[in-house]
């Protein structure tokens, strides 16, 4: 058992918490916890679901995360200490998954500059309105592209060899 699911049987057998309440606490529906704890599902817990249950469990973020997102950086939050912003959109499409490709961005390098799991990144990248402000400016660093440009698809073909180059330079310094 990974340390996640230990720490919320812990509060359990504490008699702090059952996994239906702390279920619908974070937002999820009754049997999402014991899913996790008792299935395995989904395998790791996603950000936000980490975020407000360590709240809960007073406990630190990083002590829920699964075996393969331990290495990730801590969550993305703005230097002044405010609410990460998200972009809303209902009207326009965000171009994430087109750019990493026409980029030649490997989805792992792109997972961990968003701060995610791969599995987790996956899912935002197939709706990328779940991404935050701060995510998609770290993406775009990775990317080596303006943040605007998620707005629009990449052109067609392989990008110019200087703009290539420059990104694979920028994710080499890294």
């Amino acid at each position: 058992m990974d340390k996640a699911r230990g720490i919320i049987e812990a509060a359990v057998k504490r008699g702090d918490w059952n996994l239906s309440d702390l279920s619908k606490q974070i937002g999820k529906n009754h049997a999402y916890l014991q899913q996790f704890v008792k299935r395995g599902i989904p395998n790791n817990l996603p950000e936000k679901v980490r975020h407000d249950l360590a709240r809960l469990l007073g406990v630190e973020e990083v002590d829920l995360r699964g075996p393969d997102q331990a290495d990730l950086p801590s969550p993305a939050a703005e230097p002044s200490g405010r609410p990460v912003k998200f972009l809303r959109s209902s009207k326009h499409k965000f171009y994430v998954a087109e750019w990493r490709e026409f980029m030649g961005v490997k989805i792992d390098a792109a997972a961990r500059a968003a701060g995610l799991g791969i599995n987790e990144y996956q899912a935002f990248e197939t709706y990328p309105i779940n991404f935050s402000l701060i995510q998609f400016v770290a993406l775009a660093d990775e990317f080596g592209i303006r943040g605007d440009q998620f707005w629009f698809p990449p052109p067609k073909g392989k990008p110019a060899p200087a703009q290539a180059a420059g990104a694979a330079k920028k994710r080499a310094r890294k």
